[in-house]
Formats: C-alpha cells, sequence, structure tokens
C-alpha cells in the first residue's frame, strides 16, 4: 500500500508542474521521463503477472495463453507502451498538449497500481 501510495505523490507532484505548458518538442526531458515511466510499470506489471501466476494465481483481464507465454506477454506490454507514445504523439501534433501529458499519467497510474495489486496477492 505504501508503494501506492508513493506513487499517487510521485505523479500528482509531476503533474502540478508538467500540466499549462505551451507547446513544446515532443522528446523532451518531461516526455521522456513519462515514457520512461510507463515501460517502468509495464515491466512491473509484466513481473508481478509472473509472479502471481508461479505462486498458483490467475490473471482476470487477459487471456492464458497470452500471460503464460512470456514472449507474447513481453511483446504486448512493449506494443502498450508504443501505443501510449504514439496516443501522445497524436494528442501533440493535433496542439493538445495536455493531453498529451494526462495520457501518460493514466497509463502510468492505472498499470502501476494493477502492478501494486499483483505483488499484493498471497498463493491460493
Amino acid at each position: 500500500m505504501r508503494q501506492i501510495a508513493a506513487l499517487a505523490v510521485l505523479i500528482l507532484g509531476t503533474a502540478n508542474c508538467v500540466f499549462g505548458q505551451t507547446p513544446h518538442r515532443f522528446w523532451d526531458k518531461t516526455n521522456v521521463g513519462l515514457f520512461s515511466g510507463v515501460a517502468t510499470v509495464r515491466a512491473l506489471d509484466v513481473h508481478s503477472t509472473e509472479q502471481v501466476l508461479r505462486r498458483g494465481g490467475h490473471e482476470t483481464l487477459l487471456p492464458d495463453g497470452l500471460v503464460r507465454n512470456r514472449a507474447a506477454f513481453s511483446a504486448y506490454s512493449a506494443g502498450n507502451v508504443t501505443a501510449g507514445i504514439g496516443v501522445a504523439w497524436v494528442f501533440h501534433k493535433t496542439g493538445h498538449h495536455k493531453l498529451e501529458r494526462w495520457s501518460s499519467v493514466v497509463h502510468i497510474a492505472f498499470i502501476g497500481t494493477l502492478a501494486g495489486h499483483n505483488y499484493t496477492l498471497r498463493r491460493r
């Protein structure tokens, strides 16, 4: 639970200094940091899901065939990171700079919460 609270403080702190900016370069320091955060929570989600499966648990949101195949699950997560960057790029190109940042923050918060939840699960 402490990890989730720390993640929320990090996200809210980032949100306060990030939003309200004017047009900027797409690959600025803020976006690189946000995209790195997305990739990190995706990696944590893969790891935490594998731990749950090793403990006898099951995945409720995705098919078992996908999550039990390490290469497929890693490719799926990498595709989600790429899609998140793509969504941010579309927002950037259309001038929606706040949405550009928020899309990554929401991605980090949602997947980070799922990964944190996976780490709290016990063996069944």
